[in-house]
């Protein structure tokens, strides 16, 4: 039986750049049929749907989500309910595919809602779990972390040629799989560790139609030097490049995402393909272990609870923490404090 909706009273924004306009919409089943006029549909044999003093738009993509647990949930609504239609998740280095066969997969492991467990490895594997529960459309990116978890753990020494293999071959599974592309979050173990040419050999593997999203390497006293280590890893690649939540954190950087829009600006120029995409605030989340250097890291999280049980240890730890910038890693506490 066709299903006929009529929204009325509402403020139409279409997404194409037209001025917004007061408009009527006839929906039949789940595509849109007419945009008239207010009013030309008020006798119309449908359902009716007052919009009045709301928006009508078509639903937002969220290009950097980080709800990769929600979709395997039944009926999770919390995007939906923020028009949020489609999402991209696997950003900043961490994705829920390709596993391992190990039972313990750290980066997968926080991604998830509590007490769900990964039963899937392969990304064709993710994708038939979550299908038919997620309300929003979802596309996921492979996490260049998960990558290197896969392979070498949480070592923070370079992965041999062996690995490097082995991640390509899993990313081009991955590909084929339909993950959109590859994602890094280079202030995060093991990304943190992971050197230019290891990423290169992955962006390598990325076609066209492809996205490399990287969470810059550090967003505070270097990110210009980190927007050109993007720059320079992606220079052979078709791919499009895009630059997550972009922004320089730490009063001490305030206005130099202006110096950092105008390098882009003249990458595009040059005929690169790359983004960039922002949020709306003047804060920022992040993992407790992003407020450490990276040698306090490396080896996993026993590793790092063994360094945080030795007084000797944390003395250097909250030394470095708390020094004056600017600093050789990313300093979250730091840049909060100025």
């Amino acid at each position: 039986m066709t299903r006929r909706t009529v929204v009325s009273g509402g403020v139409v924004v279409d997404g194409t750049g037209a001025v917004r306009r007061q408009a009527d919409l006839l929906l039949v089943d789940d595509r849109i049929d007419a945009v008239v006029g207010p009013g030309e549909l008020a006798g119309a044999d449908a359902r009716h749907v007052d919009a009045s003093g709301l928006v009508v738009a078509p639903g937002f993509i969220d290009v950097h989500s980080h709800a990769d647990g929600s979709f395997l949930l039944d009926g999770d609504a919390s995007k939906i309910l923020q028009g949020v239609t489609s999402e991209i998740v696997g950003n900043c280095g961490a994705s829920l595919a390709p596993l391992g066969a190990a039972t313990s997969h750290p980066t997968a492991d926080r991604l998830v809602a509590d007490g769900t467990r990964p039963t899937w490895q392969s990304v064709a594997d993710l994708v038939e779990a979550g299908q038919d529960r997620h309300v929003t459309h979802v596309g996921t990116l492979v996490g260049h972390g998960t990558l290197r978890e896969l392979v070498g753990g949480h070592a923070s020494q370079a992965i041999d040629d062996h690995q490097r293999t082995a991640m390509r071959l899993a990313l081009a599974a991955a590909l084929e799989s339909g993950a959109f592309g590859l994602s890094s979050g280079l202030v995060y173990a093991p990304g943190v560790f992971a050197p230019e040419s290891e990423l290169e050999s992955l962006v390598e593997v990325l076609g066209a139609e492809h996205v490399y999203a990287t969470h810059l390497r550090n967003e505070s006293d270097q990110l210009m030097e980190s927007i050109e280590e993007a720059l320079r890893t992606t220079a052979t690649t078709d791919a499009h490049v895009q630059i997550s939540h972009l922004k320089a954190t730490g009063r001490r950087n305030h206005g130099s995402t202006a110096t950092a829009l105008r390098r882009l600006d003249r990458a595009r120029a040059d005929g690169r393909t790359i983004g960039q995409d922002v949020y709306p605030y003047t804060a920022a989340s992040t993992a407790l272990t992003a407020c450490l250097p990276p040698w306090a890291l490396a080896g996993g999280t026993m590793a790092l609870l063994a360094r945080l049980a030795d007084a000797g240890m944390v003395a250097r730890l909250r030394a470095e923490v708390q020094s004056a910038p600017p600093h050789p890693w990313e300093n979250p506490v730091a840049s909060a404090h100025g």
